[in-house]
């Protein structure tokens, strides 16, 4: 009988190690990331080079057409510079939706 190329864990493997590489990829070119905060939503681009990490401390991401830069710190993470215009909880919240979609 002819074993499935899923049936496998080690193909499993495989695939789960691809698709992280090319949504990785995907990621960095920019794709348009949403999330709602405080009933409204925010749309905001990552705008990396380099592949994110669990070593990252530094992402500049693009929010509603102007560019920030996100530093990770001991309490979360917090906008590069002072912007006064930016709620600190947002950017906790795109922070914690970067975590996830990078499975930092």
């Amino acid at each position: 009988m002819r074993e499935s190329f899923f049936a496998s864990g080690q193909n499993n493997m495989v695939v789960i190690q691809l698709f992280s590489f090319y949504l990785n990829i995907l990621l960095r070119m920019g794709m348009p990331l949403r999330i709602t905060f405080k009933d409204k939503d925010y749309n905001f681009q990552v705008a990396n080079k380099e592949p994110i990490t669990k070593a990252t401390t530094r992402i500049p991401i693009i929010l509603q057409g102007h560019s920030l830069g996100l530093i990770k710190g001991l309490k979360g993470w917090a906008l590069e510079g002072q912007e006064e215009n930016v709620d600190a909880a947002l950017i906790q919240a795109i922070g914690r939706a970067i975590e996830l979609r990078f499975r930092l």
